[in-house]
């Protein structure tokens, strides 16, 4: 699974003849080089499905060979609702909570959250369907009582097997400052129940 337009290495075996017969090895159109025992090279990957090489000897007999397939994927994963149990989104910062989003590919690799303070990504587990989580701390990914009132945005992102990438944010406030009661009064009025 690659996306188009990638290099790849190409080894090609040409047998049948021997090194000094052989004018030229390519695949998809791009020369490779002969290392004493192989012809290899760098090539660039077009989006037909095949790894087309041509060998020519020096009579300019030909052969062509296509039996080598891949797959192009050059469609990025598609990642939504990244969402937490948090209540209208605040929370503490030492609170565990779920983290959960949606990812969908069909060559799916992996399902990450962004450390929001380090950068590090942070594996996600596959929780049902398509669905991937982790239960952590917000503090855990990044977002501490440093930022205590202020909103902290999380990132997730979907990898597929051809590198294609998608991501999606979450915002979520973090509160670790106690209310402050002040002013508490009380009057000489006697209420009595009915």
């Amino acid at each position: 699974i690659i996306q188009s337009g990638s290099r790849i290495e190409a080894v090609v075996n040409v047998s049948g003849e021997s090194d000094s017969t052989i004018q030229s090895v390519t695949a998809e159109g791009d020369a490779l080089s002969w290392n004493g025992t192989v012809w290899t090279g760098t090539v660039t990957i077009d989006s037909d499905g095949f790894v087309n090489v041509t060998a020519v000897d020096n009579a300019y007999n030909n052969d062509t060979d296509s039996g080598t397939t891949y797959t192009v994927d050059d469609t990025p994963p598609g990642i939504a609702d990244f969402v937490s149990n948090a209540t209208y989104d605040y929370t503490r910062s030492d609170r565990l909570l779920e983290f959960e989003a949606n990812a969908t590919d069909t060559h799916l690799r992996n399902v990450r959250v962004r450390n929001s303070t380090s950068g590090n990504w942070i594996a996600m587990d596959a929780v049902g369907g398509t669905y991937y989580g982790i239960n952590t701390t917000p503090a855990g990914l990044g977002c501490s009582e440093d930022n205590s009132r202020v909103t902290c945005t999380l990132n997730a992102s979907a990898v597929d097997e051809a590198d294609n990438l998608n991501y999606t944010t979450y915002d979520i406030t973090i509160d670790d400052i106690a209310p402050d009661v002040e002013n508490v009064s009380i009057n000489d009025t006697v209420v009595r129940p009915n």
